[in-house]
Protein backbone atom coordinates (compact mmCIF):
# COMPACT_ATOMS: atom_id res chain seq x y z
CA UNK A 1 0.00 0.00 0.00
CA UNK A 2 1.20 3.37 -1.06
CA UNK A 3 -0.01 6.72 0.55
CA UNK A 4 1.45 9.96 -0.22
CA UNK A 5 1.02 13.77 0.00
CA UNK A 6 3.14 15.63 -2.18
CA UNK A 7 2.43 19.26 -3.49
CA UNK A 8 3.10 19.22 -7.26
CA UNK A 9 1.10 17.91 -10.24
CA UNK A 10 -2.22 16.12 -10.99
CA UNK A 11 -5.96 15.27 -12.63
CA UNK A 12 -10.47 14.19 -11.87
CA UNK A 13 -14.16 15.75 -11.56
CA UNK A 14 -13.65 19.71 -11.35
CA UNK A 15 -15.26 21.41 -8.77
CA UNK A 16 -14.56 24.67 -7.19
CA UNK A 17 -13.93 25.45 -3.72
CA UNK A 18 -14.40 28.46 -1.46
CA UNK A 19 -10.78 28.86 -0.53
CA UNK A 20 -10.03 27.90 -4.22
CA UNK A 21 -11.54 30.67 -5.63
CA UNK A 22 -10.13 32.92 -3.28
CA UNK A 23 -6.37 32.45 -5.13
CA UNK A 24 -7.75 34.08 -8.26
CA UNK A 25 -4.80 34.58 -10.55
CA UNK A 26 -3.96 34.99 -14.32
CA UNK A 27 -2.19 32.59 -16.50
CA UNK A 28 -0.97 31.48 -19.91
CA UNK A 29 -1.72 28.55 -21.77
CA UNK A 30 1.05 25.65 -22.67
CA UNK A 31 1.50 22.90 -24.87
CA UNK A 32 2.21 19.46 -23.66
CA UNK A 33 2.76 16.90 -25.89
CA UNK A 34 4.02 12.73 -24.67
CA UNK A 35 3.99 9.68 -26.14
CA UNK A 36 2.39 7.61 -23.57
CA UNK A 37 2.96 3.82 -23.34
CA UNK A 38 0.76 2.27 -20.84
CA UNK A 39 2.65 -1.63 -19.36
CA UNK A 40 0.65 -3.44 -16.66
CA UNK A 41 0.81 -7.50 -15.41
CA UNK A 42 -2.66 -8.01 -15.93
CA UNK A 43 -5.26 -4.96 -17.06
CA UNK A 44 -4.91 -4.30 -20.83
CA UNK A 45 -7.24 -1.74 -22.97
CA UNK A 46 -7.57 -1.36 -26.39
CA UNK A 47 -6.37 1.37 -28.23
CA UNK A 48 -9.78 3.22 -28.47
CA UNK A 49 -10.21 2.27 -24.78
CA UNK A 50 -7.31 3.68 -22.71
CA UNK A 51 -7.81 7.09 -25.80
CA UNK A 52 -11.12 7.40 -24.01
CA UNK A 53 -9.91 7.19 -20.19
CA UNK A 54 -6.83 9.64 -21.51
CA UNK A 55 -9.38 12.23 -23.03
CA UNK A 56 -11.62 12.00 -20.21
CA UNK A 57 -9.16 12.58 -17.77
CA UNK A 58 -7.71 15.68 -19.33
CA UNK A 59 -11.10 16.67 -20.21
CA UNK A 60 -11.53 16.63 -15.76
CA UNK A 61 -8.56 19.11 -15.52
CA UNK A 62 -10.12 21.17 -18.06
CA UNK A 63 -7.32 20.64 -20.11
CA UNK A 64 -7.87 22.44 -23.83
CA UNK A 65 -7.09 21.54 -27.62
CA UNK A 66 -7.24 17.83 -26.25
CA UNK A 67 -5.77 15.18 -29.32
CA UNK A 68 -5.17 11.74 -27.63
CA UNK A 69 -4.57 9.62 -31.20
CA UNK A 70 -3.76 6.01 -30.77
CA UNK A 71 -0.35 4.21 -31.42
CA UNK A 72 -1.41 0.73 -31.96
CA UNK A 73 0.05 -2.60 -33.82
CA UNK A 74 -3.10 -4.59 -33.82
CA UNK A 75 -6.90 -3.95 -34.15
CA UNK A 76 -7.86 -0.72 -32.29
CA UNK A 77 -10.89 -2.33 -30.91
CA UNK A 78 -9.21 -5.72 -28.90
CA UNK A 79 -7.14 -5.49 -25.79
CA UNK A 80 -3.45 -4.47 -26.50
CA UNK A 81 -0.76 -5.54 -23.97
CA UNK A 82 1.04 -2.45 -25.53
CA UNK A 83 -1.12 0.22 -25.88
CA UNK A 84 0.00 3.55 -26.50
CA UNK A 85 -1.74 6.92 -27.41
CA UNK A 86 0.05 10.45 -28.47
CA UNK A 87 -1.29 12.91 -26.23
CA UNK A 88 -1.29 17.15 -27.18
CA UNK A 89 -2.73 19.20 -24.85
CA UNK A 90 -2.66 22.40 -23.47
CA UNK A 91 -3.28 23.64 -19.70
CA UNK A 92 -3.69 26.98 -17.98
CA UNK A 93 -0.15 27.43 -16.00
CA UNK A 94 -0.12 30.46 -13.51
CA UNK A 95 2.12 33.61 -14.57
CA UNK A 96 4.60 34.25 -12.41
CA UNK A 97 4.34 37.00 -9.96
CA UNK A 98 7.49 38.91 -11.87
CA UNK A 99 6.11 38.34 -15.17
CA UNK A 100 5.65 41.41 -17.63
CA UNK A 101 2.62 42.48 -17.75
CA UNK A 102 2.20 42.37 -21.93
CA UNK A 103 3.67 38.80 -22.74
CA UNK A 104 1.21 37.19 -24.34
CA UNK A 105 -2.63 36.93 -23.51
CA UNK A 106 -3.86 36.49 -19.77
CA UNK A 107 -6.54 34.15 -19.09
CA UNK A 108 -8.17 34.55 -15.74
CA UNK A 109 -6.97 31.17 -13.88
CA UNK A 110 -7.96 29.75 -10.17
CA UNK A 111 -7.30 26.71 -8.31
CA UNK A 112 -10.15 23.62 -8.86
CA UNK A 113 -10.51 20.74 -6.55
CA UNK A 114 -9.97 17.70 -8.50
CA UNK A 115 -10.79 13.83 -7.34
CA UNK A 116 -10.08 10.99 -9.32
CA UNK A 117 -10.97 7.72 -7.51
CA UNK A 118 -12.57 4.05 -8.38
CA UNK A 119 -15.88 5.48 -9.44
CA UNK A 120 -14.83 8.99 -10.30
CA UNK A 121 -14.95 9.84 -13.09
CA UNK A 122 -17.49 7.65 -14.69
CA UNK A 123 -16.47 4.41 -16.24
CA UNK A 124 -13.02 4.38 -13.58
CA UNK A 125 -12.87 1.08 -11.62
CA UNK A 126 -10.53 -0.92 -9.22
CA UNK A 127 -8.85 -2.29 -12.66
CA UNK A 128 -7.46 1.33 -13.83
CA UNK A 129 -5.33 1.27 -10.45
CA UNK A 130 -2.16 1.08 -12.33
CA UNK A 131 -3.31 3.07 -15.38
CA UNK A 132 -3.37 6.23 -12.99
CA UNK A 133 -0.47 5.17 -10.93
CA UNK A 134 1.78 5.22 -14.56
CA UNK A 135 -0.24 9.04 -15.17
CA UNK A 136 0.57 10.10 -11.83
CA UNK A 137 4.30 9.47 -12.66
CA UNK A 138 3.94 10.62 -16.49
CA UNK A 139 1.44 12.99 -17.13
CA UNK A 140 0.19 14.75 -14.11
CA UNK A 141 3.79 16.37 -13.40
CA UNK A 142 2.47 18.94 -16.71
CA UNK A 143 0.10 20.11 -14.97
CA UNK A 144 -0.14 22.99 -12.25
CA UNK A 145 -0.83 21.05 -8.86
CA UNK A 146 -1.14 21.30 -5.51
CA UNK A 147 -2.24 20.07 -2.58
CA UNK A 148 -1.93 16.55 -3.89
CA UNK A 149 -2.77 13.28 -2.09
CA UNK A 150 -2.53 9.81 -2.83
CA UNK A 151 -3.88 6.33 -2.15
CA UNK A 152 -2.88 3.20 -4.39
CA UNK A 153 -3.85 -0.30 -2.66
CA UNK A 154 -2.99 -1.86 -6.21
CA UNK A 155 -2.37 -5.50 -5.40
CA UNK A 156 1.30 -5.76 -6.46
CA UNK A 157 1.73 -8.03 -10.07
CA UNK A 158 -2.22 -7.79 -10.22
CA UNK A 159 -3.16 -4.05 -11.07
CA UNK A 160 -6.36 -3.95 -9.60
CA UNK A 161 -7.39 -2.40 -6.05
CA UNK A 162 -8.84 0.78 -4.46
CA UNK A 163 -6.97 4.20 -5.11
CA UNK A 164 -7.93 7.74 -5.00
CA UNK A 165 -6.43 10.95 -5.61
CA UNK A 166 -6.73 14.28 -4.95
CA UNK A 167 -5.40 17.65 -5.87
CA UNK A 168 -6.02 21.20 -6.82
CA UNK A 169 -5.21 21.95 -10.22
CA UNK A 170 -5.04 25.97 -12.08
CA UNK A 171 -7.71 25.93 -14.29
CA UNK A 172 -9.70 28.94 -16.29
CA UNK A 173 -11.69 30.85 -13.56
CA UNK A 174 -14.76 30.43 -15.57
CA UNK A 175 -14.20 27.48 -16.64
CA UNK A 176 -13.96 28.42 -20.19
CA UNK A 177 -11.52 26.71 -22.02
Amino acid sequence: MLVATVAASATGAVTATASSQQSAANGSWQAHRYEFQYLSYNTTYSCSGLTDKLRLLLSSVDAREVHVTPVCLGNPGLPDRFAQAELRFQTLMPAARDAASGAGAATPGAWHHVEWTTENPRTFGPGDCSLIEQLMKSVVPMLAIRNLQTHFDCAQNHDYGAWQVSFEVFAPADGSK
